[in-house]
């Protein structure tokens, strides 16, 4: 007591302790609950050694047709001459070349375009200014250009042999002669030193003389130059004349020539005193050009070609920064005189025939995997779909052949490349894209106008890129075929499991539960938590379900915990007396459980709209490129842009996913659920661009990939769209893709998505009421042709009082409208016996014409033409957006 005396009269202790007690405070409050960051491990490299590699100039001769590696059924072959390389599959004979083995393009195209025919890697770098430039390897390592100079080295790279590999170290750089290798001005003195190494040959004197002038000095404000004479007595008012070069900027080729012979070859000219020369009149040496090292690495294996551009090989400059890298512009390119198509894997899937005399439209390019998301664009992007797996594949049909690419590192850093012939040359193509540097455009707003500024990661990503390239012959050389081959990758290399055992249709049920509304109490605005569908209302919604038959469901519940839809980090589990409560949920849980009925509740746990800390927000949020902190915003519909007048969701830093999923885990398993849906890992990327702990997206992928195995050793997961390095962990996916993105280059849609999965894990499509618009039939036969699910998103009250809510978009989720629908669906797919098989094969017979066959015997020709399709050899008429089961039980739709 009396101590307390002491220190309420002593106004600096009181001061004093009451700092200490505020510091201890903050101490506990900001310690207690955080997350904490995960390092991640390296990713395996291939070793490189420089020194083991040997200079193609110091070959005695070059092998054109080396065999490099051989296996059963393929056989490698390098040339020396160009560093080009053929593939022989020997089931067949086919051949499969890096680069189109002609001398000379028929239609003749420019010299760029001969030069990207004959590389096998092109490059891309930013300059100080950000302005991006693309190079390839041909003309600056493989064949540089004759040059006036007799030591002209015209090759450029060195190779290295291994058991059953060659390794290929590239040297690009420009080695051509131009104007930044001359001085523009000497000084009396240095001009007149340079004339007396010259003595002995007058003539290169004069020629000399003839091409410098003696002027008087000049001070070049505009360009920075201080041209003077520094050995002038007088610089403010300067009297002593200097010699510049009048035509610097527009020296011909012959006086480039001629100025190299006399500086370099008579005068013993050097690069440093250029450098000294310029700097006495304050001018940069810019004879600096791009240099570049990249080692690529060509491995046969039993399984097929892997090919890898070696990480830790790569050498480059501060003034010229790599950005991208295209590996194998022309491998597997195909001339007009061949058939066949590329398999892209864009949503559903599709392919685009050789030759499709598309050449006007525009050329197919795109990021595996999506945007990033932490750098949202300003304007709304169009809604397309996703590349959704690393591959491609192209099917010659000339030579009864097919090669998938898979891209095993650096899928999520790569975009891929399509176009048919005569765009730019005669050749059908594609090839995938690395990005090693990330950019984002940054605007500037002056004067009501706007400055795009273009901003790239200080950094370049650190990790080796790897492509398998397998290949298929005769009967397999089809889009089937290489579907089928992709599961079989997916199954030995990534651990995919058959864990589809159902045998009838599946119905998934998404329920809708806690939203947010505004509303006002005496004219004054505030947030209510309101509810679609309580715990209640959802065992009233299955139990007729039930009494119709329906008892294969799946229950995903959306918006059942923390206020919302949207709800805050999932660090604890508020259950909104508006949704029923903890009791309700649990009843809920024991009905789920006695009927056997998998329960998914679902999570976000990459964005949040709050934190539950100040500050906390500066701690965990992914940063742009430029610094902000990355906020995911809603686009306004009228404008198409960002709205910043709504509310926005945090983009969580992928480092925190893996103490966030611990610490929600320990809360989550006391309701004892064995299932559970994540909204937002599997299906979007985003990186981190925080100063100093840049998270590529490579990166993001590999933190996803550990969340979710965390998650599935514990829980059976639920996803929407999950991306190729999610399956192994998904036990139940929702709105798999069921079209694909309607490029004009596009020829047919295929369901390759699906023929990958089939059989393996349980698939419905999109939900059928959310997309209404190409109606129920539409839907139906998409569940035939692909062997899905269904999937259904519903509410219990009528969805109208989403209006003026940010869930607007949820317009047609009454049950009661689509309960008869869903019955006699369920009830014809079950008839079909789908779901009893697996499909054992696809074909597209003609435009929008598809038959596919089940293991069971059954195939069905489904036509989605407005008229009706006949076929004359089986005698057989499909109706117009209809179906006829051919094999197995005679069924007439």
């Amino acid at each position: 007591m009396k101590l307390i005396k002491i220190i309420l009269k002593n106004k600096k202790i009181l001061l004093f302790v009451i700092l200490m007690i505020l510091t201890t405070y903050f101490a506990i409050y900001f310690s207690i609950g955080n997350l904490n960051a995960t390092q991640l491990p390296g990713l395996k490299k291939i070793p490189y050694d420089r020194e083991a590699f040997v200079d193609i100039n110091s070959f005695e001769t070059l092998d054109t047709n080396k065999l490099v590696a051989e296996t059963s059924e393929l056989a490698l072959y390098f040339n020396e001459e160009t560093t080009h390389f053929k593939l022989v599959h020997k089931k067949n004979g086919a051949v499969w070349y890096s680069n189109p083995p002609i001398e000379e393009d028929p239609f003749g195209p420019i010299l760029d375009i001969q030069n990207r025919q004959k590389a096998t890697l092109a490059i891309s770098y930013v300059v100080e200014t950000g302005v991006e430039t693309t190079i390839t390897n041909y003309e600056y390592s493989i064949q540089h250009p004759t040059d006036f100079r007799e030591d002209q080295t015209l090759k450029s790279y060195y190779l290295r042999y291994l058991d059953n590999a060659v390794q290929i170290l590239y040297i690009i750089e420009s080695q051509t002669i131009d104007k930044s290798y001359f001085p523009r001005y000497l000084t009396q003195k240095r001009f007149q030193e340079i004339l007396d190494r010259l003595a002995d040959d007058p003539r290169n004197q004069q020629r000399l003389q003839n091409y410098y002038s003696l002027v008087d000095p000049i001070v070049d404000n505009e360009k920075g130059l201080h041209v003077i004479d520094p050995d002038d007595p007088d610089p403010d008012h300067p009297t002593v004349k200097i010699y510049t070069l009048p035509n610097y900027d527009n020296l011909a080729a012959t006086q480039i020539e001629r100025l190299y012979e006399i500086f370099y070859e008579k005068a013993g000219y050097t690069t440093e005193e250029l450098e000294a020369d310029n700097a006495m009149f304050q001018v940069k040496t810019e004879i600096y050009k791009p240099y570049f090292e990249i080692a690529i690495e060509y491995r046969l294996t039993e399984s097929g070609l892997r090919v890898s551009i070696i990480r830790d090989s790569i050498v480059e400059t501060t003034k010229f920064q790599l950005t991208k890298i295209q590996l194998l512009p022309y491998f597997g390119a195909a001339d007009t005189t061949k058939e066949g198509y590329f398999v892209i894997p864009d949503g559903s899937g599709f392919i685009v025939h050789f030759n499709n005399n598309k050449q006007h439209l525009p050329v197919y390019e795109k990021r595996f995997y999506g945007p990033d998301l932490a750098m949202q664009p300003l304007i709304k992007p169009e809604q397309v779909q996703d590349l959704m797996f690393p591959i491609y594949g192209i099917v010659d049909t000339t030579q009864s052949s097919a090669m998938l690419a898979i891209i095993e590192q650096g899928a999520s850093l790569a975009s891929l490349r399509a176009s048919v012939s005569l765009v730019n040359d005669s050749f059908n193509k594609i090839h995938t894209t690395f990005r090693y540097r990330e950019l984002e455009t940054f605007y500037l707003y002056n004067a009501g106008r706007s400055f795009d500024v273009p901003t790239w990661t200080k950094d370049i990503i650190d990790t080796d890129i790897v492509v398998e390239y397998r290949f298929l012959a005769d009967d397999q050389a089809n889009y089937f075929g290489l579907a089928q081959a992709y599961r079989d990758y997916l199954i030995t290399t990534k651990g995919l499991q058959k864990i589809d055992r159902t045998t009838e249709t599946v119905v998934n049920i998404t329920m809708l539960g806690l939203f947010d509304k505004r509303e006002h109490f005496l004219g004054i605005p505030y947030k209510a938590t309101r509810s679609l569908t309580s715990f209640e209302q959802a065992q009233l919604i299955l139990d007729e379900l039930r009494e119709e038959g329906i008892t294969q469901l799946n229950v995903i519940y959306d918006g059942w915990f923390n206020g919302s839809m949207n709800h805050s980090i999932p660090l604890d589990f508020k259950i909104n007396r508006a949704i029923g409560g903890q009791s309700a949920l649990r009843s809920l849980i024991q009905y789920l459980d006695q009927y056997k009925m998998p329960f998914y509740p679902s999570v976000n746990l990459s964005k949040t709209p709050k934190y539950k800390k100040m500050f906390d927000q500066y701690r965990y949020t992914a940063k742009h490129v430029h610094g902000q902190s990355s906020r995911l915003y809603d686009y306004n519909l009228a404008t198409k842009l960002i709205d910043e007048s709504r509310g926005f969701d945090y983009l969580i830093s992928p480092k925190f996913y893996q103490s966030l999923i611990e610490k929600m885990l320990e809360k989550y398993n006391a309701f004892g659920i064995d299932g559970l849906t994540v909204n937002d890992l599997g299906n979007q990327l985003a990186g981190d661009y925080s100063k100093n702990y840049y998270i590529f997206r490579y990166q993001s992928e590999q933190y996803q990939i550990l969340a979710l195995e965390r998650l599935a050793s514990e829980k059976k997961l639920s996803i929407a769209m999950p991306y190729a390095y999610a399956l192994p962990y998904v036990s139940n996916i929702l709105e798999s893709p069921i079209d694909t993105t309607r490029y004009p280059i596009v020829d047919e849609a295929i369901p390759f998505y699906q023929l990958v999965l089939n059989g393996y894990i349980d698939y419905a499509g999109i939900s059928i009421n959310q997309n209404s618009e190409k109606g129920l039939n539409y839907h139906r036969l998409k569940a035939i042709e692909t062997g899905a699910n269904l999937h259904f998103i519903f509410s219990y009250e009528d969805s109208s009082i989403l209006l003026d809510t940010d869930f607007n978009h949820y317009y047609a989720t009454n049950y009661r409208n689509w309960m008869d629908d869903l019955i006699a669906l369920v009830n014809e797919l079950n008839s079909l016996g789908i779901h009893e098989a697996v499909i054992t094969n696809h074909e597209i017979i003609t435009h929008g014409v598809y038959k596919v066959e089940y293991s069971n015997g059954k195939t069905f020709i489904l036509n989605y033409n407005l008229v009706a399709y006949v076929d004359t050899d089986r005698q057989i008429t499909v109706p117009p957006e209809s179906y006829v089961l051919i094999g197995g039980d005679e069924y007439d739709a």
